[in-house]
């Protein structure tokens, strides 16, 4: 049985759809929660919190938002990897305050994280059999550098048997990329039995510059991840899990001024092999232009005119969708259609690993 392991930021918006799956989505997904960086006060040249402020109600939230079922928790993407509360590492910290919510956190490191982090991760491990998930660049996978692998282990202290594994191919798709993430499942099967092993990458577009409008995109991670199945279950080797960024392009996160920023109304919706994106006029603009939640309207309703709407299920964000083209329900907001748009995507990627591959 696959399993599945989406990489999604631990905002509000991702918090909330995680909180509203069905009990079935959970049966075979383990998510990645990373925690999102520190807002910066631009006004004041200083972030707007402390990092432990940043933290301290972090681990209830994902308590509640995962409903008691395990996750991984990052914090690459954190500024500063100082002690906090007293000397912990926020690792460290996230973890051990999680488990007085009754959630069961597993580290999450990558191949090139720091000493601080890969020490983290080692003793929480030590003191809590958690295991710990691995990250691996395409620079470090075992057929390109034999020796990193190893390494991120020694250093962690951890057997292989104790390690979930990514091969992230990171943002790059091809024939070429799909034999060489062959090549590297076949190395690693020569030299390791990990306690996990899941296969994908960040394949959900840029959206910068789009036009107005429906646009579609290949969902490539799928797909390379769907072949390698295949290829692999035809010849009896052991099958990866999936993982995958969600409708998060983690390279087109920027940091902008909020009062320079302009915000068009943008939808993400996952089909079963496609993105439809669809794109309308502006939320907010700076100087106080923009329409708000109404500029979802129309895009929305492009949308669901798609021949692919709802396709390969219907799911609780096609009843929202429904509701905002009658007019009888919120456009919203962008958290609101970011919490509908993941909600979506990883009730489809349930399905579909349920699924014949």
């Amino acid at each position: 049985m696959v399993h599945y392991r989406p990489i999604l930021l631990a905002k509000r918006g991702e918090l909330t759809a995680l909180k509203a799956l069905p009990a079935p989505v959970w049966t075979n997904m383990t998510p990645v929660m990373q925690v999102p960086p520190r807002e910066w006060d631009f006004d004041k040249s200083a972030f707007k919190k402390t990092l432990e402020d940043h933290l301290t109600d972090l681990p209830k939230k994902l308590a509640t938002a995962t409903k008691g079922h395990s996750a991984y928790v990052d914090v690459s993407l954190l500024d500063s990897t100082g002690p906090v509360f007293g000397g912990s590492h926020a690792l460290a910290w996230l973890i051990d305050e999680a488990a007085t919510h009754d959630l069961h956190l597993i580290p999450f490191v990558q191949s090139n994280s720091d000493a601080r982090a890969l020490t983290a991760a080692a003793d929480v491990h030590a003191r809590r059999a958690t295991g710990i998930g691995i990250r691996l660049r395409v620079e470090d996978w075992v057929s390109i550098n034999a020796g990193a692998l190893p390494a991120v282990l020694s250093r962690l202290g951890l057997a292989a048997t104790d390690a979930d594994v990514f091969v992230d191919v990171e943002r790059e798709f091809s024939v070429v990329v799909a034999a060489a993430v062959t090549t590297e499942l076949s190395a690693q099967d020569g030299a390791y039995t990990f306690r996990a092993r899941a296969v994908g990458g960040a394949g959900f577009p840029d959206t910068t510059g789009l036009a107005k409008g429906l646009s579609e995109f290949s969902r490539e991670d799928w797909k390379l991840f769907a072949s390698t199945y295949r290829a692999r279950f035809a010849t009896g080797a052991t099958t990866p899990d999936f993982f995958d960024y969600a409708v998060n392009n983690p390279a087109s996160e920027v940091v902008i001024d909020p009062k320079l920023l302009s915000i068009s109304a943008l939808f993400r919706y996952t089909t079963d092999d496609a993105w439809l994106i669809a794109k309308g006029d502006l939320f907010k603009g700076s100087g106080g232009r923009g329409i708000g939640g109404a500029a979802m309207l129309p895009p929305l309703t492009l949308l669901r005119a798609h021949p692919t709407y709802t396709v390969p299920i219907r799911t609780a964000t096609d009843d929202w969708i429904d509701a905002v083209v009658a007019t009888v329900g919120s456009p919203g907001n962008p958290e609101m259609w970011r919490r509908w748009a993941t909600e979506r995507h990883l009730a489809v990627v349930a399905h579909q690993i349920a699924s014949p591959i």
